[in-house]
Parts: structure tokens; sequence; C-alpha cells
């Protein structure tokens, strides 16, 4: 199995005045992220990346921890006040959750119900989290193969509506 690099093969940079200089490891590393990100971007679309096990997975983890670091905090603490003003009260709302562990239902059953929208722009930032993704399609590219199309001898007749019959071409 052979492995393609995202990389870029280069290593020193001319500058304005036509000196040339040694790139160091940051400017190294950065143009290897930017070629990266615009192989990416250039061949491939959110339903390939939702396709391979691998980037659907930091797809939806990636997502999750958005959810949680946003909506999933706001909630919590709704919860939470909700929760301490019902006791407060002496309201029975509450009564089963003496310990306050129960906010996870209410997290949960709204993340199960909002739209999902993933974003694909974590790869662009990050092309090595895709080397896999890329490795795979490069490989499953030479293993396709293109389909022959035969025509049918029927379809090269014409159908003549005047006589209602095929005539040969």
């Amino acid at each position: 199995m052979k492995y393609i690099s995202l990389s870029i093969p280069y290593l020193i940079l001319e500058s304005m005045d036509n000196t040339q200089r040694e790139l160091d490891s940051d400017e190294e590393d950065y143009l290897r992220d930017e070629e990266s990100s615009a192989y990416l971007k250039d061949n491939f679309t959110f339903d390939d990346f939702w396709d391979y096990p691998a980037t659907r997975k930091i797809l939806k983890n990636e997502f999750l921890q958005i959810f949680n670091d946003t909506a999933g905090r706001q909630i919590a603490d709704f919860y939470a006040t909700e929760r301490n003003h019902a006791h407060r009260k002496v309201a029975n709302l509450f009564a089963f959750d003496i310990d306050g562990t129960k906010g996870g239902f209410l997290e949960s059953l709204i993340f199960n119900h909002i739209e999902k929208e993933y974003d694909i722009e974590i790869f662009y930032n990050h092309p090595e989290w895709a080397q896999s993704f890329v490795n795979y399609h490069l490989e499953n590219e030479k293993k396709k193969k293109k389909p022959v199309f035969i025509i049918p001898k029927k379809s090269l007749r014409t159908f003549d509506w005047a006589t209602k019959s095929y005539k040969k071409s």
C-alpha cells in the first residue's frame, strides 16, 4: 500500500530581489498546510468527507464539542437555575432530581432534535487530520474502472412515425 503525502517538495524560497534562502520549519509547515488545504478544497466535497468513517467521526466530535461549549453550557445553566428555583419554591417539578444530575437529559433531548450543520473547514485548518482520507481516495481512484458504454443495436435505428416502423440509419 503506497501512501502519498500532502506536502510540497521545495525547501527554497526566492525573495523579491531573486536571492534564495532556505525556509525555516515554520514557513515550510505553513506552505505545506496551504497547499494541502487548497488540494482538499479543490478535490473533495462535504459528501466525500462524510462518507469516510474517520472524517465523519471527526466532524461529529467537533460539532458535539462546539455544541457543548455553547448551547450545552447554556442549557445546563438554565436547568440548574430552574431546578434551584423550584426547590426554593417547594415545587414538585424536579422532585425526582434530588442531586441535579438529570440536566443531561434535557441537553441530549435538545441535541437530538436540532439540525446539525457540520463544518469541513476543520480539515482545511488541519489538513493532517484528512491524510488517511486522501490516501483512501487516491487508492480507490486507481482501482476504479471507467464504465464501458455500449450502444445497443436497437438505438441505431430510427422510428418513422408515418409508417410506424423502424428504419435502419
